[in-house]
This record gives structure tokens, C-alpha cells and sequence, in this order.
């Protein structure tokens, strides 16, 4: 028995890949323990593995991050408040909410601070389970007892502090009706499994599959599909690699996580046949006071539903009676369009030819269209050289760092890869 197999035995327990310094640290941890409990590797393996006075689990609380606060991440909480539970609510009876890997509870708590203040009325339809593979994180979240470290000014409820806390000893202690919203449990992430769980409307998985290796991370992303309801929204954070999860998600960028909305799979075969469908058999003929009617904000509208027909037409429409930054907007639009239905080597063409027609803060979207597309067409070389250009324009541009480390990650360079994360964090 040697380090590397309490390496080895971790890893394959917790789905959490120890590398570079983590592995450093985990040496440090084990060496202090064997001295402490004056024992030899082999007897603290079966210590860890039995999890003896919960030695499992403290180890595993020191190998992971617990830097979180109240309304971290602040958008994601007001598209939670603006966008998502307002859809979710109209569609569905009661909605389930599952915050994965919630640490000491500061973001269930923010979830169901957020309901009570914005839809009170809608409290007993709305369950909301919380989990970490930490027991010593969930009996601080279970106490409810935070220090002015756990707090930011930043906040969509004014005031919140005042509100949901009463102040004591220097500490912050959380109204019981409020812990109260939120149902606590012990869980590991690489347990999931559908057979045993609801469906849920949203899950929020935020900064946990970094530590993942491959295998886990596209194991996870399947289960957390199967568990979501269609339409259902999967939050990540901008350090988790999940960008290639194929047609099961639609994402949407966000400051400081990225929203992945399920959707209902469309036949291979319809998607192929889409472009023909457009051009011979169009129902939509406008007249001109219908062209001047419709602005990009329509066109932008139909190309998230996905109505690729509709947009295509409403840009043939009205391109020409369209100013030139809305023109601008258009092939952007049309290029992105173009590729999903199958017709990539129009969307580069396009691309190619109006280069030059744009701005500085446009080009540098265009670039990372180019060479997204170009990811997705495997053309992977293509792909990094044209975003390490764009970064050498602007160094901290997010979504090209996204993109290249997840691109690195795919190829098996995690050393690459998790720079490139971290620089994003």
C-alpha cells in the first residue's frame, strides 16, 4: 500500500481528479494523520475506507473549495428571480430545485430567500433539496450560522441581511421559517442515479464537475439530463467543463455561470430536411409595412425557439430596409443560424466575406463565432489558433478562455486545461 493508492482510492470514490497541488496537499494531510493516529498506510486506508470516525470525510472536506457566500454569482440569481421561475411557475404545479455541492448552505438559502421575497404566495409549491458529500458542511448548514464572511453588498433583495438574520455574538443566525425551506442531506455527486430520484426543474451544479475527470464529468452531465424535466434549466459555473453536451441542452452565457436549458431532441432527419423546406415550400410573404415591423429583437426571438424558417425569411424580408448595425446583427444571426441547420461551409463563407464590416467590440464576436463553428465542425487546430488570436486582442475574453480550455480538456491536456479555468475564476 503507498500514497498513490489512498490517491487512487479517493479518486475513484469522489470523481475529483488530484492533481498538481491537490495531490501535494492530500501528501501533507495523509503524512500529519499517519503521525496523529499513529498508524502506517496500510491501516489508514482501511480507516479512510471504513470512514472511522468520519476520516472520509474530513479529508474530503479539505481537498475541497468552500469559498461561498450569500447571492454568489449575483445575475444567476436575478435570471433565477426574472426568467426562470416565472416560466417554470406557469407551466408547471410545483417545481423541485436540487443545489448540488451547496457547501454550508449559502446558496439554497439564497434560492429560498429569493422566493419568499419575490413569490411568496408560490412557497408550498416549491421544494428545495440541498447536498454536499461533506457531512461537516451540512451540519453547519443544518445550524444556520454564518460570519460577516459569508455576506457581499451585492444583492437582488435590499436589505437582506436585516431581514432574514438575527444578529448575535458576532455572528449572523438565519430566521428558522427560512432554514426550514430547505430539506439537507449527505450525498455524493457520482452516486446519482435516476432510478432512485424525482424529476427535477432546476438543478445548480456550480464549480463541482471541474474536479472531475472525463469519464465522471460526461457520466454526471447524462444523469442530471435524465433527472431534468423538458425545458428544465441545469446551472454550471463558468469553471465547469460542460460545454460539449451535445443536442440534450441549449446554453446560454451568463457574467458568471452558464445556463443549460433541456430540450425535447429533434430527428436527425428533420433537421437535414429544414433547409429545403425553407426555400421551396416558405409560407411567410411580407409587405413592406410588415418588414419595417419587425425589428432584430423578433428575429433573435425565433432563432432561440429554434424556428430557423422564420428567421431566414424574416432576414430575406428585411435586410434591405434594415439599418446597418441591425444588418450587422442579421449575419450574425443568419451565420449561426446556417450552421445549425447543416449548412456550415455557407455559415464560413459568410463569415469570411464580412470580416471586414465590422467594428472592433463586433469583430472580436465574429472571431469567436468563427472559431466556435469551427470546433464543432472538428476542426480543432483551426479552432485554438483562431482563439488564442482573438485573446492576444483581448487577453480576459471569457468565453474564448471557455472554449479553449474545454477544447484542451477534450483533448486530454489537462494541464492546459485547468490553467486556462483557473485564469477564468
Amino acid at each position: 500500500m503507498t500514497l498513490d493508492d489512498i490517491v487512487n482510492f479517493l479518486e475513484k470514490r469522489t470523481g475529483i481528479v488530484l492533481e498538481y497541488n491537490f495531490k501535494n496537499i492530500l501528501f501533507e494531510i495523509v503524512n500529519e494523520r499517519l503521525t496523529m493516529l499513529k498508524t502506517d498506510i496500510d491501516g489508514y486506508y482501511n480507516i479512510l475506507k471504513n470512514n472511522i470516525n468520519e476520516e472520509f470525510d474530513n479529508v474530503v472536506d479539505q481537498l475541497t473549495i468552500k469559498d461561498t457566500y450569500f447571492f454568489k454569482d449575483c445575475d444567476l440569481y436575478e435570471n433565477l428571480r426574472i426568467h426562470i421561475l416565472p416560466k417554470l411557475l406557469n407551466r408547471y404545479d410545483n417545481l423541485r430545485i436540487w443545489s448540488m455541492g451547496c457547501s454550508s448552505g449559502e446558496e439554497p438559502y439564497s434560492i429560498a430567500m429569493i422566493i419568499d421575497a419575490f413569490y411568496p404566495e408560490y412557497k408550498d409549491r416549491i421544494t428545495i433539496r440541498a447536498s454536499d458529500v461533506s457531512h461537516t458542511v451540512i451540519k453547519d448548514a443544518l445550524e444556520g450560522i454564518y460570519s460577516k464572511f459569508s455576506f457581499r453588498e451585492e444583492s437582488p433583495i435590499k436589505n437582506y441581511k436585516s431581514l432574514y438574520f438575527l444578529y448575535k455574538d458576532n455572528l449572523y443566525h438565519l430566521k428558522s421559517y427560512i432554514k426550514k425551506m430547505v430539506t439537507f442531506d449527505t450525498f455524493n455527486i457520482i452516486d446519482l442515479n435516476k432510478k432512485n430520484e424525482e424529476d427535477y426543474h432546476i438543478i445548480i451544479c456550480k464549480n463541482v464537475l471541474m474536479f472531475m475527470d472525463t469519464e465522471h464529468v460526461n457520466d454526471t452531465i447524462k444523469k442530471i439530463c435524465n433527472m431534468l424535466v423538458d425545458e428544465g434549466y441545469f446551472i454550471s459555473g463558468l469553471a465547469d467543463p460542460v460545454c460539449r453536451m451535445g443536442k440534450s441542452f441549449k446554453t446560454v452565457f451568463s457574467e458568471n455561470g452558464f445556463l443549460h436549458i433541456k430540450q425535447n431532441l429533434i430527428e436527425e432527419n428533420e433537421i437535414e430536411n429544414i433547409y429545403d423546406k425553407i426555400i421551396s415550400k416558405s409560407k411567410i410573404k411580407l409587405d413592406e409595412k410588415h418588414k419595417l415591423s419587425i425589428n432584430i429583437n423578433d428575429i433573435v426571438y425565433n432563432y432561440e425557439k429554434e424556428e430557423y424558417g422564420i428567421v431566414l425569411n424574416m432576414i430575406k424580408n428585411t435586410y434591405k430596409v434594415s439599418t446597418d448595425e441591425n444588418r450587422k446583427l442579421m449575419i450574425l444571426v443568419l451565420v449561426l443560424s446556417m450552421f445549425k441547420i447543416g449548412k456550415g461551409d455557407v455559415s464560413f463563407e459568410m463569415l469570411k466575406n464580412n470580416m471586414n464590416n465590422f467594428s472592433d467590440k463586433k469583430y472580436i464576436w465574429l472571431m469567436f463565432i468563427y472559431g466556435y463553428l469551427k470546433n464543432e465542425n472538428n476542426e480543432r487546430e483551426y479552432s485554438i489558433q483562431i482563439f488564442n488570436n482573438l485573446l492576444n486582442e483581448r487577453k480576459h475574453f471569457i468565453p474564448a478562455l471557455y472554449e479553449l480550455a474545454n477544447i484542451y480538456y477534450d483533448m486530454g491536456d489537462f494541464r492546459r486545461s485547468k490553467e486556462l479555468f483557473i485564469s477564468i475564476i
